[in-house]
């Protein structure tokens, strides 16, 4: 203190120095009230309400419904599941051939149609149609094979319906 005293010029600077601080201090503490009125402006938005709660108890709500569709979505996977499990055995690809089986009548009256399932078991069905009348076969299709021999038009039809893609 004594080296203020014996010199009175530094005193002035030292006053002017202190005088700037309090100056920034003062702008500081204006600037940080105006963010935390407008931050407490927004606070209580969203807490307004019956009892001043909402907010609390809004984000209960959603986490209690939340969790309630959880369960709701397994139930509805294991559904799918078993819907999956039965359309296997479903017939889900079909191939169909229409032709001129005799010649005689036109129109491509006469028609092979192959229905398979996931696994591709199923089955031909041919019907020839010509004017002394129409005949009808179906042979057996297991793992997109069948066991007897099959015309042209019925491997047309198998090949068709084993380009389908499966259901999964």
């Amino acid at each position: 203190m004594s080296f203020l005293t014996e010199n009175p010029e530094y005193l002035l600077f030292a006053v002017a120095a202190l005088l700037m601080l309090v100056i920034v201090l003062f702008i500081m503490v204006t600037y940080l009230t105006a963010k935390y009125s407008k931050l407490e402006a927004r606070f209580r938005i969203f807490t307004e309400g019956k009892d001043g709660n909402s907010l609390e108890k809004m984000i209960r709500e959603a986490v209690k419904a939340s969790k309630g569709l959880r369960g709701e979505a397994e139930e509805i996977h294991k559904e799918i599941d078993k819907l999956k499990s039965k359309t296997a055995l479903c017939y889900q690809k079909a191939g169909v051939y229409r032709y001129d089986a005799f010649g005689d009548i036109g129109g491509r009256l006469s028609f092979t149609l192959a229905l398979l399932d996931q696994n591709n078991d199923g089955f031909l069905i041919s019907c020839m149609h010509g004017s002394e009348g129409c005949y009808t076969y179906l042979k057996e299709v297991v793992k997109g094979e069948a066991f007897v021999a099959i015309s042209e038009e019925e491997q047309t039809a198998l090949e068709e319906a084993l380009k389908c893609e499966k259901y999964e």
